[in-house]
């Protein structure tokens, strides 16, 4: 693979501060074995195995409170090669808290592609409006935020889709020698209202306490749902953001995405945010390109190379020796400095 092959890959979108220090840690990277003509987390490569209903979380609905049984669809990758332990990532549907069920066609397809890559990809169900949540102590705040909510939603709803991805995140740890999953890789995304829990698992829980900081390394928000005041909950070390956005969304407000995605340039957040131009509510990521010849699947999948594959791994993916000097470097400046080579990036398409 090229420099300009990875540049493509990644978008294009680099700024990089300055040459000297981010060359001087690309680390072991730089010495990997670059036989392999396919990229480990980069190309599909692996069969998968679809394990459908897998039970990881029992929580109360209703008045008098009873237990309601959560499912999920646990996606493993399979064949010479796979890794063991993987880099993870949750991913929630969308529905406006009031519909839909972990078998999001987009998120299915979007576990396979990943699973084919070497990830352990989950797509979760999560308590709904209708099934009027019993909420914990602790989630309490972003019933608070979620006051206004509208659309049949409830505060309530809102405040379960998160709870229930964090259930979904103690699952896979707790069981992580069997799932085959790495703790310290994991990433959790969503659409629609999945983006909005995904995005307020990522940035507010640590902050209240409910998780520790790191515990996601990335966030992916497919045109969630955003409040004004979002962008407050965001730090320099809080997970990558990953955002796409039609500028057109009649139900998510393309004003609270730039207003979001001014409060991650300010924090130095390393994001990648794509405002497509002419786009409603919903796209189709696995064919709308988001630059000449690549995909927002494509973007997707760049950026979990980075920022959860690559975030802490004992080695990173192999690569051609140019491939490597160049994105090894981008990954030990981002994961030792800190600080954004990719800051406020707005593609609009």
């Amino acid at each position: 693979m090229s420099p300009a092959e990875v540049l493509r890959r990644m978008g294009g979108a680099m700024r990089f501060a300055t040459w000297v220090p981010i060359l001087a840690l690309s680390g072991s990277l730089l010495w990997a074995n670059s036989s392999s003509a396919e990229q480990l987390y980069l190309d599909a490569q692996f069969g998968f195995t679809r394990t459908s209903e897998v039970l990881f979380a029992s929580k109360p609905v209703g008045d008098p409170a009873v237990d309601m049984d959560l499912y999920l669809e646990l996606f493993q990758p399979t064949g010479p090669g796979a890794p063991d332990p993987a880099p993870a990532v949750i991913l929630v549907h969308g529905g406006g808290f009031v519909s839909g069920d972990r078998n999001n066609a987009t998120l299915i397809e979007l576990c396979e592609g990943l699973a084919d890559r070497g990830y352990v990809c989950v797509s979760i169900d999560y308590r709904l409006a209708g099934d009027d949540p019993v909420i914990g102590a602790a989630f309490s705040v972003i019933e608070n935020l979620a006051s206004n909510v509208s659309g049949g939603a409830t505060a309530e709803a809102v405040a379960a889709s998160v709870e229930d991805s964090v259930a979904a995140y103690q699952y896979l740890i707790a069981n992580k020698e069997t799932l085959g999953v790495d703790p310290q890789r994991i990433g959790i995304g969503g659409s629609s209202a999945g983006g909005t829990a995904a995005f307020l698992a990522g940035y507010l829980l640590a902050d209240i306490g409910v998780l520790p900081k790191g515990a996601f390394k990335t966030v992916l928000t497919m045109w969630g749902g955003f409040g004004s005041n979002f962008g407050a909950f965001i730090d320099a070390d809080d997970p990558r953001l990953i955002l796409l956005h039609g500028d057109e969304d009649e139900v998510s407000p393309i004003a609270n995405v730039d207003a979001l995605a001014e409060s991650a340039a300010e924090a130095s957040l390393l994001n990648e945010i794509y405002v497509l131009a002419g786009f409603k509510h919903g796209f189709n990521i696995f064919t709308r390109e988001v630059g000449t010849g690549r995909t927002a699947f494509d973007a997707i999948v760049d950026f979990f190379y980075v920022h959860v594959a690559s975030a802490g791994a004992p080695s990173v993916p192999v690569l051609g020796l140019p491939g490597r000097l160049l994105l090894g470097s981008l990954i030990g400046f981002s994961a030792v400095v800190g600080v954004s080579p990719l800051r406020k990036f707005i593609r609009r398409n």
